[in-house]
């Protein structure tokens, strides 16, 4: 008989432990501006603080273990625009670029595996790179 003291949940298996953290690295639907993880909260504050209902926001944490290293980002589609924030310099700065829909000219969307891509190719705002919202 399964009981709480004796649960697989509450024992910290290896198996369990290299589960837990694998799923650490999946992407997450974010519902509000202030579930929006620290380090991008001034650099998407303008258009997600206040807007009503919340728009989808996926956060997209960074990968290790991988041959090429990835950034953490937030995407977000605003009024036919495809933000993506990037957090670069070990996430010390966050970069925002801006998609308009209409000059995407090419979406590439691939899986290898458990490994996942998302390539934009098209006309874009490139906006200044912002400080972190890091807590020592």
């Amino acid at each position: 008989m399964v009981t709480e003291s004796n649960s697989p949940l509450n024992s910290p298996s290896p198996s369990f432990a290299r589960t837990h953290r694998s799923m650490a690295t999946w992407s997450q639907v974010i519902e509000s501006y202030e579930a929006v993880p620290e380090v991008f909260q001034s650099a998407c504050e303008r258009p997600l603080a206040t807007i009503q209902p919340f728009p989808l926001v996926v956060f997209a944490p960074v990968i290790n273990g991988l041959r090429r290293k990835t950034t953490e980002k937030l995407l977000c589609e605003l009024d036919g625009t495809l933000h993506v924030w990037e957090g670069v310099d070990s996430g010390s700065q966050i970069v925002a670029a801006s998609y308009p829909l209409e000059s995407v000219s090419d979406l590439e969307i691939g899986q290898v595996l458990l490994y996942s891509w998302l390539t934009i190719n098209g006309q874009t705002t490139l906006w200044p790179a912002w400080p972190a919202n890091r807590t020592a």
